[in-house]
């Protein structure tokens, strides 16, 4: 004999959905009268407060005994959890996913109400397959100027397919033709179910008498199904007028984010005879300044993502009401530091003069490039300079005095992010001049002259004579006789304290030619050290 398993439920309602704390009850009910083809079945309980709103999606899940349901000839596939609206008397259903390991079917729900567990009466062949699962309005009551969004869930359970459905409305009382708009399927609708909406514009809702309406299906096997069963009967959707002092708001008021989080919103819009605001469905919403990104992960949220730090809002439109909401964006959490000189980040490698002071600074940044206050602290190899450990004067640096070039290294280190540098000291440099006189008589031949060539030798590093190889044109220093003509050369600027030599020789040019030969001359050379800021060496060439 089989034993009798007693239906169970579990409801999960996510951090957020509610608008304040909340006391929340449920009881086990009876069960219902069902109507048409909506069996209800084994379980209903009453959740409390009736009516209120969720800003996100809870979820309820009741498991049931399928030994019952064999008994009761009713297909597991069929099941669902639906609620009864008063209103339009009708099940509304709000889907399900049936679960046939655990005999559990779980739902979204967006309110309590008296919430059961119900079935679908099939018949035997493809006669009336399809079922449409009443209907549910964004808002729940809507407000006349506003559009609402209607959704219902179709399903076919037997071989067909659905083909198209769609909403016929007119003002209620007016006598008018019917509109009708496809019923179409959201991809924003994620939650349990095969949901079909449509949005029924705000020109539907010119008073508080609301729209009268009915719901037409069609599958691929040629059948169809209307709702309410019988034309020509239809369904009437009272309405509200806006709220004279809060129409629209967000579901929650943030003042500040951190870059990188993301908070979902609700909008809700309020009627002046109702205590309740109501959430919506809109698709008109952002991020001023794009300081942020924007997304739906749910059918009434919106998710504000904040990445640039700075004033902003969020802001969302539904219908001809605007709600905006101020917002100060905030640094994220630390992703690297640089190292600043005159507020120029440096790069890994770089020089600065010794036997001087310099300024440095620090500037962290977020994963998305804003900008971090930090203070960490500063080293240094001791080859190079020192840090001050002043407080007042932190990142100060003085850099040694040096003869050559010292590479050392920068060290900043604030927690977890180290950041290192290679840095070179580079001592004074002084320009050096080179003042070259020739002593040799001009030729009387104005196609040959003698000339003088220089090389030089800075720290074991030689400089070439210039090139004087037959070509149009000399190249290099050429000084002609006139017995005493010189010309002064800037040979470079080079670092304190360097050893130099200084080498002349002396060619003769032939320029119809275009040659040019070394020559013996009697030529000066020059040997010392660089050690002022301004240095001229004389080298002269006599006659032999």
């Amino acid at each position: 004999m089989q034993q009798t398993q007693s239906p169970t439920i579990s409801l999960s309602i996510p951090s957020g959905a509610l608008q304040e704390d909340t006391t929340i009850s449920y009881k086990s009910i009876a069960l219902p009268e069902g109507k048409g083809e909506v069996i209800p079945t084994q379980a209903a309980y009453d959740f409390q407060p009736h009516g209120i709103q969720f800003n996100k999606p809870a979820t309820l899940k009741i498991c049931y005994d399928p030994n019952q349901l064999v008994k009761d000839n009713i297909q597991e596939k069929t099941l669902q959890i639906s609620y009864y609206d008063s209103e339009s008397k009708e099940y509304i259903s709000m889907g399900g996913e049936v679960n046939f390991t655990t005999h559990c079917v779980e739902s979204s729900i967006y309110h309590f109400s008296n919430y059961i567990l119900t079935a679908q009466v099939l018949a035997s062949i493809n006669a009336a397959p399809i079922f449409i699962g009443g209907a549910s309005f964004f808002p729940a009551t809507p407000i006349v100027g506003l559009p609402a969004t209607i959704r219902t869930q179709i399903t076919d359970f037997n071989t067909g397919t659905i083909a198209n459905a769609a909403v016929f409305y007119r003002v209620a009382g007016s006598g008018s033709s019917f509109t009708s708009i496809p019923l179409n399927v959201s991809a924003n609708d994620t939650t349990t179910g095969q949901f079909y909406s449509a949005v029924i514009p705000e020109t539907a809702f010119t008073s508080v008498a609301g729209i009268e309406y009915y719901i037409q299906v069609f599958d691929t096997l040629g059948q169809s199904k209307r709702l309410p069963t019988v034309a020509p009967a239809t369904i009437t959707r009272t309405a509200d007028v806006p709220d004279p002092v809060t129409p629209i708001r967000f579901s929650a008021t943030v003042t500040n984010m951190t870059a990188g989080f993301a908070r979902d919103l609700t909008v809700q819009v309020k009627g002046q005879s109702s205590a309740t605001f109501f959430p919506v469905i809109t698709t008109n919403y952002s991020i001023s300044g794009n300081k942020g990104e924007t997304s739906i992960p749910s059918l009434t949220s919106i998710r504000y993502r904040a990445i640039t730090i700075g004033s902003t809002s969020f802001n969302a439109t539904y219908g001809n009401l605007t709600t905006s909401m101020p917002i100060t964006i905030l640094p994220g959490s630390l992703n690297r530091i640089e190292l600043l000189y005159n507020d120029v980040a440096q790069n890994n490698s770089f020089s600065i003069n010794h036997n001087t002071t310099h300024q440095f600074d620090v500037a962290g940044y977020d994963v998305y490039g804003n900008f971090i206050y930090v203070l960490p602290t500063f080293s240094s190899t001791p080859n190079i300079g020192s840090f001050s450990a002043v407080p007042a004067n932190q990142g100060q640096f003085t850099a040694l005095n040096v003869n050559n070039n010292v590479t050392g290294q920068f060290d900043l280190n604030l927690g977890i992010y180290n950041r290192s540098y290679s840095v070179t000291l580079i001592p004074d440099n002084y320009g050096v001049y080179l003042t070259i006189r020739n002593n040799y008589p001009d030729v009387a031949d104005e196609f040959s002259h003698y000339g003088i060539a220089y090389s030089y030798v800075v720290n074991n590093i030689t400089t070439l004579f210039p090139n004087i190889s037959p070509i149009n044109g000399l190249v290099g220093t050429r000084v002609l006789g006139n017995g005493g003509t010189s010309n002064t050369i800037f040979l470079g600027a080079f670092p304190n304290g360097s050893t130099i030599n200084i080498q002349t020789n002396l060619f003769y040019a032939i320029l119809s030619r275009e040659e040019a030969y070394n020559l013996n001359g009697n030529c000066s050379s020059f040997n010392g050290v660089i050690n002022s800021s301004s240095i001229s060496f004389i080298s002269e060439c006599f006659p032999q």
